[in-house]
């Protein structure tokens, strides 16, 4: 059964995607296009298999933009990048110290929190001027 409130959260992921097509970042535009896609699919279904592929893609999208934001922040001291570094690492945070707590009544909450931080960070991330 799905639960709406993360599917919804999962189709903001629409909006980086569109902002990096607009600021000609296809590959960032493609990748945030299967985030949204793999995300409302999962949330949607809660099939096993797409959850697996969803995770896997989440999280190594996230890592990789992670090292890129902390990479940029060592290289440039750009207080942008350093917003970027701190918003991961509270992604971070909220996975594994709540919505991995499956004890957790608001676990939902914060899964939905979370979708909302990424998708924000994703939205810095394309209006970034840098490539």
């Amino acid at each position: 059964m799905p639960i709406w409130g993360l599917v919804i959260s999962s189709i903001t992921f629409s909006i980086p995607a569109y902002v990096a097509y607009k600021r000609k970042k296809k590959q960032m535009s493609k990748c945030c296009s299967m985030l949204t896609i793999s995300s409302v699919l999962y949330h949607g279904t809660n099939n096993i298999i797409i959850k697996t592929i969803d995770v896997l893609y989440a999280h190594f999208l996230g890592f990789s933009y992670s090292v890129m934001s902390i990479s940029n922040f060592i290289k440039q001291r750009r207080i942008y990048d350093f917003i970027l570094m701190t918003g991961s690492l509270g992604t971070v945070y909220i996975f594994i110290g709540k919505v991995s707590d499956i004890n957790n009544k608001y676990v939902n909450r914060w899964h939905m929190g979370m979708h909302y931080l990424s998708q924000g960070l994703w939205t810095l991330h394309a209006l970034d001027n840098k490539k």
